[in-house]
Formats: structure tokens, C-alpha cells, sequence
């Protein structure tokens, strides 16, 4: 599809005010984790996010970072205790979800990584390693889409917050397509940093959403690497089915199938993540696919199907009768409209 330039006249300028930051003095690794948040999700950070990571990931490469969004010292002084590397950005008074990645290409640019993952702050857990993937040499940006269609994303591509001539344009380009969910974006340090900044010359107005269809938009017209969703996997609007068992996740699908009553079945487990399945009856060991980043999203909390979402054992139940009605609402949805 042939797709001329998207207009910039309407945008706005964004963050236009000088802004306060300090810096890491901590020596870098190759690598980064990185997230930010401001005072609503900073506890999460600090008590599961950045939990999840250090208990599941080989951090031999591999830097954890929380740009801190107007974060008080308090808060700045306990997440760095716990050895989170923290990096403080000002966002004087303006929107926190449109300029949250304001900070993060600040930081980016003021230290040099190779290879980041960026995620967002107050829904992601990591539940297996990653370093090995994050180590490989990224060519391109890699993000998973989102199997069902996402009608809240859709309804973001209006002129409230594009200009006519930009709207038109985007769905032109995007309408028909899967939605790629930013919430796990993993790529060169560099190449992100450019895609975020191209962002911010297309966004008409501060509000909820437009970020995301940029984004999107930017993606699909320079291309991008679909990775398997067990990068960012999204319970809501998978194709997959998955459980929680005493906190765990489970994954049930067409690769690997199984029952939790049948007794010659075992699960075995360790450290929240699931190794492998014995079938008595072969005696053969099935390797069950296991998800290395949960995203419990939603943007409404109805939606958000993970209950008391966390990285403990107290946890992570998900209520069956609201999984059901979210997972058919997006069916429904897909049905209606089929995407490529």
C-alpha cells in the first residue's frame, strides 16, 4: 500500500518547558529494561515489576531502569535501595500518559544502550528470561499484535485527535489492521528513540489514545518484526486460553494440550513459570510454551481480567464468568470487522 507523507501542521508542541532530570552515575550495562512511571503505579514498580525481573531474568547485560514521572524523593530514595536504577523527570504539569515517553528518550540519549525493552509500568510482569532475546542483534522494532480487534483503539482515530487530512490518512493506512499493542516495545536503543520522537510531531492534542495509533501508524508504514506473543501476552485478546493456578499462569492451546484432572498428567513448576509436562503413559517430556512477559491491559478495568494482578502467591486470580465476557466482546468485535 502506497502511502504519502502524514501532515505535521497541526501538531503541537509537546513538553515545550525546560524540564528537571538527574542522571544515573551508576555504571551501565549493554542493555536495559526500562519503564516509567509517576506516583499512581510506582509501588507496583518497585514491588513487582521490578521483582518479577530480578527473580526471572539473567541481569549479567541487562540494566532495570524506572524513569520516575514527578516522583517524590521519598519514592526515589526507596526504589533505588532495592537497586533500581532510577532516573528523575519533571513533567511540569503536563499530561502524564502522552509524555511518558518523554523522559524515556531523554534517558535514552544521555546513555548509550544497545538493546532496550520498554513496557508499561503498572500491568507487565516478566515470568521468564529474557536476556538471551534481548541479546540478539535487533534489525528492526519487534512487537506483538494483538490477535482480536481492538474496537477502543479504532474509536481513537478521529478528528478530536488528528486533523482531518492526518485522519483520513491513518485510516487509510491502519483501519484494517491488527493492532500493535505498545505496551512491550523491544528494539535498538536508537531506532526506538526515533520512533517515539517521529510520534510526537504527529499528536494533535494531550489526551488518552493518540500515542498509540502514531505509533501504530509509524510501524505498519516502515515496518516492523512480529514476535510471538508470549513477549506481551495479553489474556483479553489472545486466541490463547490461560488459567492461574496458585498464582501461576497457564497456557492451554492447539501446541500444547492438556488436563489439569487427568492424573497422568503433571505440571511441574518453579520460580512462577512452568517447565514442563510429563505424560505417564510415553513417559515422554512435552515442553509447555511459557509466557515470558504478562501484560494484564484493559485501559477500563473491566476489562483488566487478572485480579489483584501481582508477583506473589496471594495473587493473580482471574474471574472466569468476566474472562469470558471480555474474551467474547472481542470475538464478537473481530467477527464484525476482520483485520489483516
Amino acid at each position: 500500500m502506497k502511502d504519502s507523507k502524514i501532515s505535521t501542521k497541526t501538531s503541537i508542541k509537546l513538553a515545550t518547558k525546560t524540564t528537571k532530570v538527574s542522571k544515573i552515575t551508576k555504571a551501565q550495562k549493554t542493555h536495559a529494561i526500562i519503564t516509567s512511571t509517576n506516583l499512581r503505579d510506582v509501588d507496583f514498580v518497585i514491588n513487582h515489576w521490578y521483582k518479577s525481573i530480578k527473580e526471572n531474568v539473567n541481569l549479567k547485560n541487562i540494566d532495570i531502569v524506572l524513569v520516575g514521572l514527578d516522583l517524590s524523593k521519598e519514592k526515589i530514595d526507596e526504589a533505588r535501595k532495592t537497586g533500581l536504577k532510577v532516573y528523575s523527570y519533571n513533567l511540569n504539569g503536563r499530561n502524564v500518559v502522552m509524555n511518558r515517553f518523554k523522559g524515556i528518550i531523554q534517558f535514552l540519549k544521555e546513555n548509550n544502550y544497545e538493546n532496550i525493552i520498554i513496557t508499561d509500568g503498572g500491568d507487565v510482569l516478566f515470568l521468564d528470561d529474557v536476556s538471551s532475546f534481548l541479546e540478539e542483534k535487533k534489525k528492526k522494532i519487534q512487537v506483538v499484535r494483538e490477535y482480536y480487534r481492538n474496537f477502543f483503539f479504532h474509536s481513537l482515530i478521529n478528528e478530536n485527535n488528528f486533523s482531518k487530512e492526518n485522519t483520513e490518512k491513518i485510516k487509510k493506512m491502519i483501519s484494517e489492521k491488527k493492532v500493535i499493542n505498545i505496551g512491550v516495545l523491544v528494539g535498538n536503543s536508537k531506532k526506538i528513540v526515533e520512533l517515539l520522537e517521529n510520534m510526537y510531531k504527529f499528536v494533535k492534542k494531550e489526551s488518552f489514545g493518540p500515542d498509540q495509533v502514531i505509533i501504530n501508524y509509524l510501524l505498519y508504514k516502515n515496518g516492523f518484526e512480529e514476535i510471538d506473543e508470549l513477549y506481551n501476552f495479553i489474556p483479553n485478546v489472545t486466541k490463547r486460553n490461560i488459567k492461574s493456578k496458585n498464582s501461576i499462569f497457564l497456557l492451554n492451546n492447539k501446541k500444547v494440550k492438556y488436563k489439569e484432572t487427568n492424573k497422568q498428567t503433571q505440571i511441574k513448576q518453579k520460580k512462577e513459570t512452568i517447565k514442563e509436562k510429563t505424560n505417564n503413559k510415553t513417559n515422554k517430556k512435552i515442553e509447555i510454551e511459557k509466557i515470558k512477559i504478562i501484560h494484564n491491559a484493559g485501559g477500563l478495568k473491566f476489562f483488566r481480567v487478572i485480579k489483584d494482578f501481582g508477583y506473589n502467591n496471594s495473587k493473580n486470580k482471574i474471574n472466569k464468568l468476566q474472562y469470558l465476557v471480555v474474551r467474547f466482546f472481542f470475538k464478537i468485535s473481530s467477527i464484525i470487522k476482520k483485520l489483516d
